[in-house]
């Protein structure tokens, strides 16, 4: 390719007379009359001669009837200018010669007419040798006929009259749009240049058959007539043969195909054996030319179209450019199409030429042609046109061996046809699609528009013109978003040479911005070939630090502000914007959802908003659906809110050597109003061999207006220039070309302040989601409060406001937590810097009761004594006494003495653990005395909102953590009922742990007090009043309970009937506040239920027909009377009971935890000491007599216990077990028990 380029530029033969070729002509210029349209005068600019050009330009064709009626059809071609030296080949080509001449001016006088006619005339005595006629037209003048040599118009006739030499034809019009008749009379001047041609075409015919005819020559062949034998018979066949090749170019132009196929061929067939190579291949082209016209009818010259690059998708640099083959577009290949054309034609024109045939004259054509050093014009012409032709037919490859002779074809040019003739290679290998082939020309064309060893002065803006339209060959693109970031695309040094180029023409064009955009490409398109897979590092790393350092030297030379959108030149070429996306490189792009206080949040979940009623249709449309697309946006699924600081987090590396220096950079957004912050950063490059590490930028703004927000990119500066860089070049592939995120309303913000008890104050940032005050420590049963404070820091009113407890453990928590907002709603709106206050009420709720034993009811029917953890420290009953040596130990003869003697009131425990001194039945938890304190945590949860926010629906909660910790305090491990010295009350017996550090001060009724020390445990007996009958009426009365169920029933009303009326209250030192323990929970054993409730039967005791009464503390009576003792039944329910067990018996006290009870020699029963009720009416009575002598005196006491037996079912299956009075369901005794004292007879 380069010595294509060197033979072009070297010195050709200097014989050659002929100017540079024409690279525009194509074979239907053979047909076509040449007129030359030339610009006379300044007065007429040159923007509306090229307007009225364009308009004489488009009648190329004329319709004309010759003088046998048949109508012809004439082609003619204009040019501006032609040169002198072409002209004078007009009798090798007659289409070479000037047959008409046009001359445009504007003139207002008759002078300036006479100076243009002037002018006129000389350049119609210069091609007066081919001229057939000419024509001036001039504007600005006046007249009633357009064109008319007898017009009788006074004006007309004035102004020729003065005119001192004027043309054949004038045409006046008055202004360039009032020519109505141009195209008229283009008509008219074209027919008159057919005619001419005609008459000189019928002339030459008639000259064929005389015996001489003139020689016709070529320019350079007129110096070798000296000496040639012009009688020679091989001269003979030259004349003729020539003759018949003109006349065949007269026919061809007078639109006579027939005819100048049949002269071609004849011209050819004579020259051939007259060895006339020059005038043979001569004959061959217009063979071709004819043949082309019938085959390509539509093969003609395209009109220029200028369209600007921005309008096209391809790119901002596409330039539209007028070297298409104008054929338009069809349904057949086009050698079918020829073909076609040829085999319809063939009959009526026997010598047309096939699609193949011409190209094989074409070739033999230039072939002869380039046997002559003068002909390398028309040579080069030949060549083209066949290149054309080619291009028709689709076969690039011959048409580039064509092109390729062109190359090496030695012209005499000037370096402005050399720039030319470099263009015109360009085109055509670009019709070809040789791409680089193109861009490698008109490359070599710009570098010679500015090569130091020419005649011409440097032509800067020629030079980038070329260099721009280059670039395309090259895999090269202006516009970054086309350049591929992945595989490498064309040759990269080729690349970078020709930004290099383009950016230094365009700095001694002086346009410092548009040097600048090529710089910014040429930097990005090192960054891109640096992280292809595969490629090689054109520039070293110092020459890409240096290539970053003169781009940001251009950027300060830069007179004014460098805009990031498209540069437009003074020729309508659009330079699109480059955004330095890799400097840095984006890795990682997140938006920031708003912290959790901060969150915009839906007063009502969509999932229960109302969309409707629900139809139901059974039509399908999966058919009618879209195909789903290519996403182009990521949405977020939380929202921003208006007037919040919001903060999109980037990552970032430095691909380059160098350091980067980052200013001003800001979000890019659309759709909605966004106030960008600017922050700026410096990111050194990476060090050698160490892997990189981003860098996290963080980009903020404020929204301004509710809406869909588009975050569509980023701006920055660096290297000095400004950069608008889009998301989709940065990141490719993310696969979207944005972010979009919803903004709601604006909504009103609260700051929370928290005091807690130790009056520490905690605030919760906006940052935070859920703030955890320090755990408050409280002893169980003991209260605090904290004091939480709301204060508005927005511009927003607060008008609407909850607070809700969430609870992890709702039982536990919502006993500790508790705080009422009533007071807050009532002062809505919050106004801006409102602060309002509420407290929470923290209470140490906790479980005083450990949790009995799991084998309690497994060994509750056990014979067991044993004292041993886990059990029962007694018998399962009270009234086991009766036959057991395990007595409650009591004092004689005093009450109050009796009732302290019930239970040890301090006991240690060793002493409940041996079970040796305090012989009680005691219910005894699990573990030992060290009890874990617990934790309990609630949430506050704050939801409120206002302003346009709620009027939208939108809302925003807090969430504030309170954590408490309950350290044990009293905890019970044991408990008893034992009975009281009335039978409204009884006793509930309590062994109360200290679990605290300190000594407690334990108040366990109205006015008893007891000090414990710090992990110890203290024996309290409280009395309680037992649970009135009333409350368990229903439980008696209701059917279908099993006894397990009524068991069950009734210890859980008794439990909550203790809990109601016994209150633990205790102090520490250390604490200033009195602190409380519930009985709430407290099991309730079988065995303890008949104590607790005041029982159905009622009994009543009758001594010698008196009623004893609980108030008297004995009964005297005299050894060998009788004491007659009645006992008395009630049934205070609405049901009957039965089977009933009345039991009377009497025993001694030895005062030593053991009863006496066989006394079958100290006294004597009369009657039975005890009765059964097989039923029971409801609200009856019944009465049992019987009577007792004692033998010897001494204290006894009397016992009466009235059982309900078990069910049939249950006693059948016990049937086989001896009576036990622990078989019974309930027992109920008459308390206290009666004393007896006998005494001797006096």
């Amino acid at each position: 390719m380069r010595s294509a380029v060197s033979a072009i530029l070297s010195s050709p033969a200097p014989e050659s007379n002929m100017s540079h070729p024409d690279y525009r002509q194509t074979a239907h210029d053979h047909a076509s009359l040449l007129i030359m349209v030339r610009h006379l005068g300044s007065k007429l600019n040159t923007r509306n001669f090229s307007r009225l050009y364009e308009r004489i330009s488009r009648q190329n064709s004329f319709r004309i009837k010759d003088s046998s009626g048949s109508v012809r059809t004439i082609s003619a071609r204009y040019v501006r200018s032609y040169p002198i030296e072409n002209n004078e080949w007009g009798d090798f080509q007659t289409h070479r010669r000037v047959l008409g001449l046009i001359c445009v001016g504007e003139c207002s006088n008759t002078q300036e007419v006479s100076e243009l006619s002037k002018i006129h005339e000389s350049l119609r005595s210069k091609f007066s040798g081919t001229l057939y006629d000419s024509c001036c037209l001039f504007l600005g003048l006046q007249h009633d006929d357009s064109f008319n040599e007898t017009s009788t118009s006074t004006n007309y006739v004035n102004i020729i009259s003065k005119v001192v030499s004027h043309p054949s034809r004038t045409l006046y019009y008055p202004s360039l749009d009032k020519c109505v008749t141009l195209e008229a009379d283009l008509q008219d001047f074209v027919s008159s240049l057919f005619w001419v041609l005609e008459s000189k075409r019928l002339v030459s015919i008639s000259n064929i058959d005389k015996e001489k005819q003139p020689f016709l020559c070529a320019p350079f062949e007129r110096k070798d007539l000296i000496g040639m034998d012009l009688e020679s018979r091989t001269h003979r066949k030259r004349c003729v043969g020539r003759w018949r090749k003109q006349v065949g170019d007269l026919s061809l132009q007078a639109g006579l195909l027939s005819e100048a196929l049949e002269q071609y061929q004849a011209a050819a067939d004579v020259l051939r054996p007259a060895n006339d190579w020059l005038w043979l291949a001569g004959s061959f082209e217009g063979l071709c030319a004819a043949s082309i016209i019938l085959l390509y009818p539509h093969l003609r010259r395209p009109v220029p179209i200028q369209r600007n690059g921005s309008l096209t998708g391809e790119g901002f640099n596409s330039r539209i450019r007028s070297n298409s083959s104008g054929v338009g577009v069809r349904s057949l290949p086009p050698d079918i199409d020829s073909n076609h054309h040829f085999l319809k034609n063939r009959l009526k024109f026997k010598h047309s030429l096939g699609p193949d045939e011409v190209i094989e004259k074409y070739h033999e054509a230039v072939v002869h042609y380039s046997k002559y050093r003068n002909a390398g014009v028309i040579e080069t012409e030949a060549s083209i046109k066949a290149v054309h032709v080619l291009i028709e037919q689709r076969k690039y490859l011959s048409a580039a061996e064509f092109l390729q002779n062109v190359v090496f074809i030695n012209l005499h040019l000037s370096d402005e046809e050399k720039i030319q003739r470099f263009t015109a290679l360009s085109e055509l290998y670009s019709q070809l699609g040789f791409k680089r082939k193109s861009s490698f020309f008109r490359r070599v064309s710009a570098m010679r528009c500015v090569a130091p060893m020419t005649t011409i002065q440097p032509n800067w803006t020629l030079c980038y013109q070329l260099l721009l339209e280059s670039i395309d060959g090259y895999k090269l693109s202006l516009d970054p978003a086309l350049l591929s970031h992945e595989h490498a695309c064309g040759w990269h040094a080729l690349q970078v040479q020709i930004l290099q180029e383009l950016t230094g023409t365009a700095r001694r064009l002086g346009n410092v911005p548009l040097a600048i955009r090529h710089a910014s490409l040429l930097v990005h398109l090192l960054l891109i070939q640096q992280q292809q897979v595969g490629s090689i590092p054109i520039l070293s790393s110092q020459e890409q630090a240096e290539m970053a350092k003169q781009l940001d030297q251009l950027a300060q030379r830069s007179e004014m502000p460098l805009h990031p959108g498209p540069l437009a030149l003074e020729n309508g070429t659009i330079i699109p914007p480059v955004s330095l996306t890799l400097l840095p490189k984006i890795v990682h792009f997140k938006l920031q959802p708003p912290g959790a206080v901060l969150a915009a949040q839906r007063l009502m979940p969509e999932d229960e908003i109302n969309n409707g009623p629900f139809l139901f249709t059974p039509i399908q449309f999966g058919s009618f659906r879209k195909q789903p697309t290519r996403k182009t946006q990521v949405e977020m699924d939380f929202q921003w809110v208006v007037g919040d600081h919001c903060e999109v987090l980037i990552q970032v590396i430095n691909p380059s050597s160098y350091e980067l220096r980052i200013t001003n950079m800001q979000l890019l957004t659309e759709d909605v109003e966004f106030e960008s912050e600017s922050t700026s950063c410096i990111i050194l490059p990476p060090a050698v061999d160490q892997k990189t590490t981003p860098t996290v930028i963080t980009l903020s703004g404020i929204p301004r207006k509710p809406g869909l927000l588009k975050i569509v990119g980023y701006s920055m500066t660096v290297l000095g220039l400004r950069n608008h860089c889009k998301l989709k070049s940065a990141m490719p592939l993310m696969g979207s070309a944005f972010f979009s995120i919803h903004v709601v309303p604006a909504l009103p913000r609260l700051s929370v302040e928290i005091a807690s008890p130790n009056h520490t104050l905690m605030t919760i940032s906006e940052s935070q989601s859920v703030a955890t005050t320090s755990s408050v420590q409280l002893y169980a049963g003991q209260s605090t409060e904290c004091n939480l404070t709301l204060v508005n820091t927005s511009s927003v009113s607060v008008e609407s406001f909850d607070l809700e407890l969430v609870h992890g453990n709702k039982l536990c928590s919502s006993q500790v937590f508790s705080v009422s907002v009533d007071n807050l709603k009532a002062q809505l709106p919050w106004q801006s810097g409102t602060a309002v206050s509420v407290t929470v009420y923290v209470q140490g709720a906790s479980d005083f009761i450990l949790p009995a034993i799991t084998d309690y009811l497994s060994n509750l029917h056990s014979g067991d004594d044993s004292n041993s953890l886990p059990s029962l420290s007694g018998p399962p009953s009270i009234f086991s006494r009766l036959s057991n040596h395990t007595t409650v130990t009591c004092s004689p003869r005093n009450k109050a003495k009796r009732a302290e003697s019930l239970v040890s009131v301090r006991s240690g425990t060793s002493s409940v653990r041996s079970g040796g001194s305090s012989n009680l039945r005691i219910i005894e938890c699990h573990g030992n005395n060290h009890v874990v304190p617990r934790t309990v945590a609630v949430l506050l949860k704050l939801q409120y909102s206002g302003g346009p926010g709620y009027t939208a629906g939108f809302c925003r909660s807090n969430g504030v953590g309170l954590t408490v910790e309950i350290l044990p305090s009293v905890i019970i491990t044991k408990w008893d009922v034992l009975p009281a010295e009335t039978p409204s009350h009884c006793y509930l017996v309590l062994d109360i742990l200290n679990a605290t550090q300190h000594e407690m001060e334990l108040q366990y009724s109205s006015c008893k007090h007891i000090a414990i020390e710090a992990l110890d445990t203290c024996r309290i007996p409280v009395p309680v009043e037992r649970c009135p009958l009333v409350k368990l009426t229903h439980v008696y009365t209701e059917k279908d309970l099993s006894p397990e169920q009524q068991l069950e029933k009734i210890a859980k009303i008794c439990s909550e009937h203790i809990s109601s009326l016994v209150e633990l209250k205790w102090s520490l030192s250390g604490v200033n506040q009195t602190c409380k323990a519930s009985l709430s929970g407290l099991r309730i054993a079988p065995s303890m239920l008949d104590l607790l409730h005041i029982p159905p039967i009622q009994l009543e005791v009758e001594l010698n027909n008196e009623i004893w009464s609980a108030e008297r503390t004995e009964f005297i009576c005299v050894v060998g009377d009788v004491l007659n003792v009645t006992v008395g039944l009630f049934n205070a329910l609405s049901k009957f009971l039965g089977p009933l067990n009345l039991q009377i018996s009497v025993y001694q006290d030895l005062q030593n935890g053991t009863f006496h009870r066989r006394l079958d020699t100290r006294l004597l029963t009369i009657g039975s000491d005890h009765a059964v009720l097989e039923k029971m009416e409801p609200n009856s009575n019944y009465k049992h007599c019987c009577g007792i002598i004692f033998f010897t005196p001494g204290t006894y006491k009397l016992d009466v216990v009235c059982s309900l037996k078990i069910s049939t079912q249950n006693r059948e299956s016990k049937s086989n077990l001896p009576y036990d009075s622990t078989n019974e369901q309930h027992v109920w005794k008459f308390v206290p028990s009666i004393e007896i004292i006998v005494s001797e007879p006096l």
